[in-house]
Order: C-alpha cells, then sequence, then structure tokens
C-alpha cells in the first residue's frame, strides 16, 4: 500500500516521502493515527504542489537573505550607552540591542543567531561582528560603543 508520510517516522522515512508499505502496517499504525495518508491521485498532486510552493519560498528566502548580507556587510553601527571612568559599560551589549541598533539604523529586521561575536562587549571601542546564515559566515560589519 502506498501512502504519503506526514511527519518523519524512524525506520519508516521522512515528512513527504512516498513509501510502500504492507497494509496493516500502513492502515493500523500510520493512517488511523494521522502519521500518513493514502496516495491517491490527487494526494500525490497535492503532494508536487506543496514541493514546488516550498521550493520557491526557499528561493526568495534565500534571494531576500543576500540582499540584507549585501546590506548590513561592511557597514558601521554606533551603539551610545552609559560608560564609567574607566571607559565599561555598566552592563554588557546584547545581542537584541545590536539588532536594534541595525533595524533603527539600517531599517534591516535580522534574528540574533544571525549576529557572531567571540567575547561579551562590556567597553568603549569598536568591535567587528559577523553575520552567519545557514551555518555559514556570510558577512562582517563593525560596531562602535560611545558614551552618551
Amino acid at each position: 500500500m502506498r501512502v504519503i508520510l506526514l511527519e518523519d517516522i524512524q525506520g519508516v522515512g521522512k515528512k513527504n516521502e512516498v513509501k510502500d508499505l504492507k497494509p496493516g502496517h500502513a492502515r493500523s499504525l500510520l493512517v488511523n493515527n494521522k502519521r500518513a495518508v493514502v496516495a491517491t491521485r490527487e494526494a500525490l498532486r497535492s503532494l508536487e504542489v506543496q514541493k514546488k510552493k516550498k521550493e520557491s519560498e526557499q528561493l526568495l528566502r534565500k534571494d531576500l537573505l543576500e540582499k540584507t548580507i549585501k546590506e548590513i556587510d561592511g557597514k558601521k553601527i554606533t551603539i551610545r550607552e552609559k560608560i564609567n571612568d574607566a571607559g565599561h559599560l555598566y552592563h554588557g551589549i546584547s545581542a537584541q540591542k545590536i539588532i536594534e541598533a541595525i533595524e533603527k539604523e539600517l531599517g534591516i529586521k535580522i534574528l540574533e543567531e544571525h549576529i557572531v561575536y567571540e567575547k561579551p562587549i562590556k567597553e568603549k571601542g569598536e568591535f567587528p561582528l559577523s553575520l552567519r546564515f545557514n551555518n555559514k559566515p556570510s558577512g562582517s560589519f563593525i560596531l562602535s560603543v560611545e558614551s552618551i
């Protein structure tokens, strides 16, 4: 019996795969528990439409990501904070603050996981930061921390 898996199932297959399984196993464990559907012509057509839609969304997302990287790459972002006499901040600069500064200065929204820095930023100065998308280094920018 041919079925389309609706989720990853260990020992059987991954989501959206079409598998030939024994009818008893397919009906009792997968179809009845809504972990798979019977692979009818209509269901297979629907699956193809979903795959094409997902591919086009991934391409669109990739293009948008590349544009975002180009806009941020090499730029200087400034954050103004209270600094003591020794040049240290009263609190460190978080990734969320960096994101807010990028959004304020460039109008670009990114996620915390895209910003990479080696050590916490707790003093005045300029710091090179990296951008990482899909676990690949993608660009860099300078974060300037100045006193208010």
